[in-house]
């Protein structure tokens, strides 16, 4: 669909008036990095900041200590339009935390993108309604706190969702969906004695652990080009003279969908089964109960979006193919999206360095990636103003997620 030029003028124009706070924004979060469940000045932060601009904000939303729900309703019936700030930093190792993964520009494009929105539909020239909602989403990295936060209802407040992740990159954009990812954490359990005394009498729970770490290494043959499994040993035992009666593993699984998961996990726990067999040991298999579902882009509001970024300058990196190859990362906004109509698009930071790197939390402290985040954020404000504002589209992205199948069903009708 056609952009409407005096409406992309003025978002540009919106995002000109906060361009100020909006860099403070992203510096301030990067100079705070706070890994998850532990974003504390990055909650009230933002949380003051977003009531400075006219937000109703809900600290501590749905029980969880630094998510927060931020609201602009026109107070007339229309689609609610949600936006997603992440705002957590990784632990990149043990003396560094940082912002390896841009969550401090994700923040800022999910800022600019909500208060672009929130002064659009307060015009006097838009005469439909809606809500704007701004969710402030901790613990991405690992702890998947957008799960959280949908078991407590907190996503029902809207009709869809958008965000959009910092990548490699400059001038570019991406479509390119990310893929579903459950973690394990596997102990085995054996008998201490004397390694050089009497090892007999052990039962060796380091050499299940070593089986098992062989045996996945020795699936990766038989994996699809999507399908990853990593993981380490986070105990091998507490001494080399004695036979180790305890190790414990943490491994990850991802494959392309949902369902593929569930196979490729069901191999998984085969080998490490098969290892307790052969060493005498038993085993303990505990499943990540907070699984990262594929994302799931509606093309609709993705088609839209695309243009905008082109119509900005920016390329995308997939040009003219349908169904772009997927990244083999995963993220707990998959499981937004199956739950109603969303995008997650990528955009390029002008840096050659990977996410979950010192080089990529370097760029994402820098003018480039800031100005990306903006252009991001015009785009998506494009997208979301389309919904609200066309009623035909708004219910071609409706119909469209209706038909997406899941578990060999289509989705029920009743959810709209």
């Amino acid at each position: 669909m056609s952009i409407d030029k005096t409406l992309e003028e003025f978002i540009a124009q919106t995002i000109e008036t906060h361009r100020k706070d909006l860099r403070e924004l992203a510096k301030q979060i990067h100079d705070h990095p706070e890994v998850g469940f532990e974003e504390k000045f990055a909650h009230e932060y933002l949380t003051k900041l977003l009531e400075e601009k006219g937000f109703t904000v809900e600290r501590h939303a749905g029980g969880i200590e630094t998510a927060f729900v931020a609201t602009y309703d026109t107070g007339k019936p229309g689609p609610r339009i949600g936006v997603c700030s992440e705002f957590d930093a990784l632990q990149l190792s043990d003396n560094l935390v940082c912002h390896a993964c841009g969550h401090n520009l994700i923040a800022t494009v999910g800022v600019a993108t909500a208060l672009s929105l929130r002064y659009a539909v307060a015009e006097p020239s838009y005469q439909g309604g809606g809500k704007i909602v701004l969710f402030g989403t901790p613990a991405e990295e690992g702890q998947g706190g957008k799960n959280y936060m949908l078991d407590a209802g907190l996503f029902e407040q809207v009709d869809v969702c958008m965000m959009a992740h910092p990548s490699n990159g400059n001038k570019q954009f991406g479509r390119t969906p990310t893929i579903a990812r459950q973690s394990i954490k596997v102990e085995y359990f054996g008998k201490p004695a004397h390694a050089g005394g009497m090892p007999w009498k052990g039962v060796n729970a380091l050499d299940a652990m070593v089986l098992a770490y062989n045996g996945i290494s020795t699936l990766r043959q038989q994996l699809t080009p999507n399908d990853r499994i990593h993981g380490i040993i986070t105990n091998g035992g507490s001494a080399p003279n004695v036979i180790p009666d305890y190790t414990s593993g943490q491994f990850t699984v991802r494959a392309l969908k949902k369902d593929q998961l569930e196979q490729l996990q069901s191999k998984v726990e085969k080998i490490f089964r098969s290892a307790a067999d052969a060493t005498g040991c038993e085993i303990k298999l505990s499943w990540d109960k907070n699984p990262y579902l594929d994302t799931m882009h509606n093309k609709k509001m993705m088609n839209v979006f695309s243009t905008a970024m082109e119509s900005l300058g920016f390329a995308d990196i997939n040009p003219g193919v349908e169904n772009p190859p997927p990244v083999t990362a995963s993220t707990d906004f998959g499981n937004v999206s199956y739950a109603m109509p969303g995008i997650h698009p990528m955009f390029g930071i002008n840096t050659p360095h990977f996410p979950h790197t010192a080089g990529f939390a370097d760029a994402a402290a820098t003018d480039d990636g800031f100005e990306a985040a903006l252009v991001t954020a015009r785009a998506l404000t494009v997208t979301g103003m389309s919904v609200l504002q066309d009623d035909q589209f708004y219910h071609q992205v409706v119909e469209e997620f209706k038909q997406i199948e899941i578990d060999g069903k289509t989705k029920d009708d009743s959810i709209y």
